[in-house]
């Protein structure tokens, strides 16, 4: 029954999981049959150095049938930790995914960095969720062979990803295979799984409902959990959440345009920044344009174990610039006069100095991201939930749409070809053999369960277009837009996070009424008078996390 809070929308204006040791648990997941009719907490040591030691924590797993289609098949172990409340009243619980889509939440950034000082993370029992292939749960879907061709991709061929097709195509081959080779489905760890998992969790643990929070890439799997368990579901907050009825990659690079072009717009309003970068825009779109048609090559020959060249086009200098967008956050102070400045002498053909300067001399190396990423669960969820679902007509209105990316976007490797390597696309899907999911999975998610949906303008994680597709189906919510964050409205170090965790904390106390999102007109917004600018490329830190800064041409994107 609805509620009768109508929606709202009110405009105020990538998380990284350790992956730690399971305790006594097999990689192999559980034996066949373990699985029983009324699901078990089972319990299990927490990981070491994860939780503050004056908490009081749970840790354990529940199995589950890797495919529910076969009950008396393979079983697996989605683990989950309880953080215990400290009020003597607690509300009920939060259930928290942390995205990625393929982060484990059992981390130190549950609590040390998203949770950190927010009153309702001790007013309320938090089940951090390992969802299935990913953190400490069994089997855990990692991928070191992608770590290893990333760098084998940077220095093969005519140019750096050259051989991105052949390099990574043979890296998800052997993945693929050294899991089926151990009779595991891969088919199995998408969102629908996931969610029932979520359901065998919350009736192991003996919650009637709990309030759910899915974070970023989880925000699809939460909506499937809205949709086929709404009744266990109290509210839900989705921070910086993509929606199932998205378009994987495709909105994702026509949303990342639509920020840029927010900070082309913030420079445009301002008199000085205009002064310093005239037509700035402009200039760009037809630099971007010429390089489409005649794309560079920027050898840089002390690199180091040996020169390189990079292919350089416009859909380069887009993902370079877009990439270096970060308004800044609690403890870091933001570069969006870095964008401006790459974009500006990128339009004025300064590419052979700029991208000297931001390689310097290397090596590239390998950055284990295997240890914190289970990259053959995200194969699984993406090339199932979503790429399965691209069509011609889709990729046409999205090179329309983000004409830079147009060529990238109509080619047939696409994103696998022409110096790009990120294997979560159509071509790296064609060695993920996973099937499509159900046409509802792609479907809007309709629900009246009270919903605050959370989004933040200069967002380059997910952009707000990946979460607006949404909203229609939520008629029960409000949508609220930081002004000036980027990723993830509800984390401590966010621009305007106690605005937001203020309007949550009312929501969860009361999700039937409408929350106070008056705090939202205070918030300050984005300065784009121009600063004394630094040397080196303006622009290379992108996070609070800080990986390695080199030019999106070069490597896979986070």
């Amino acid at each position: 029954m609805s509620r009768g809070r109508p929606q709202r929308v009110l405009f105020g204006g990538s998380i990284a999981a350790v992956a730690l040791a399971f305790p006594a648990v097999s990689d192999h997941g559980a034996a066949a049959g373990e699985v029983s009719a009324r699901p078990t907490f089972h319990a299990m040591t927490c990981p070491d150095d994860t939780f503050p030691a004056d908490r009081d924590v749970d840790c354990g797993y529940v199995v589950v049938p890797e495919d529910r289609h076969d009950p008396d098949g393979r079983t697996i172990r989605v683990a989950a930790a309880v953080v215990h409340a400290t009020a003597p009243d607690p509300g009920e619980p939060i259930v928290f995914l942390d995205g990625g889509p393929s982060f484990g939440a059992i981390s130190d950034f549950a609590l040390g960095a998203y949770f950190a000082d927010w009153p309702a993370a001790e007013e309320h029992d938090l089940v951090l969720v390992d969802t299935r292939g990913t953190g400490i749960s069994r089997p855990r879907l990692g991928c070191r062979e992608l770590d290893r061709a990333n760098v084998l991709a940077f220095y093969a061929g005519r140019f750096a990803n050259d051989e991105a097709p052949r390099i990574f195509g043979h890296a998800l081959d052997r993945c693929w295979q050294r899991y089926t080779d151990r009779g595991i489905d891969l088919a199995a760890y998408n969102s629908r799984e996931s969610a029932d998992d979520l359901e065998s969790l919350r009736n192991a643990l003996g919650y009637p409902q709990w309030n759910l929070l899915a974070a970023s890439a989880d925000g699809t799997v939460g909506l499937t959990y809205l949709r086929r368990f709404p009744d266990g579901i109290r509210s839900v907050i989705v921070d910086s959440g993509m929606a199932p009825n998205a378009e994987w990659g495709l909105d994702y690079l026509v949303g990342s345009v639509e920020v840029l072009d927010r900070v082309f717009a913030g420079c445009h309003a301002d008199a000085q920044c205009r002064a310093r970068y005239p037509h700035v825009r402009r200039l760009f779109e037809a630099k971007a344009r010429q390089l489409n048609r005649d794309p560079a090559l920027v050898t840089v020959p002390r690199m180091r174990p040996e020169p390189v060249t990079l292919l350089i086009d416009g859909a380069s200098i887009y993902t370079d610039a877009i990439s270096f967008i970060y308004p800044g956050d609690s403890g870091h102070v933001g570069h969006l006069q870095g964008v401006l400045h790459y974009a500006w002498r990128a339009a004025h053909g300064h590419l052979w100095r700029m991208y000297r300067r931001l390689l310097g001399t290397g090596p590239i190396t390998n950055s284990h991201d295997n240890d914190f990423v289970a990259q053959g669960k995200t194969e699984s969820y993406v090339c199932r939930d979503y790429v399965s679902f691209i069509t011609h007509a889709d990729r046409v209105a999205a090179a329309r749409a983000a004409q830079a990316f147009g060529p990238r976007i109509l080619r047939h490797g696409f994103d696998l070809a022409r110096g790009y390597g990120d294997p979560r696309s159509p071509a790296g899907c064609r060695h993920w053999p996973v099937g499509r999911a159900g046409h509802r999975q792609h479907e809007l998610v309709e629900s009246d369960v009270p919903a605050l949906v959370l989004s933040n303008r200069f967002d380059i994680g997910t952009p707000p277009r990946m979460v607006r597709p949404m909203l229609p189906g939520l008629s029960n919510s409000t949508y609220v837009v930081l002004p000036a964050a980027a990723h993830l409205s509800l984390a401590s170090y966010t621009n305007g996070s106690n605005c937001a965790r203020a309007i949550a904390t009312e929501f969860l106390d009361d999700p039937s009424a409408s929350p106070d999102t008056s705090c939202l007109a205070g918030l300050p917004r984005v300065d784009f008078t121009p600063v004394r600018q630094q040397r080196g490329c303006g622009g290379c830190v992108r996070s609070p996390w800080a990986w390695r800064s080199v030019p999106s041409t070069a490597v896979w994107p986070r």
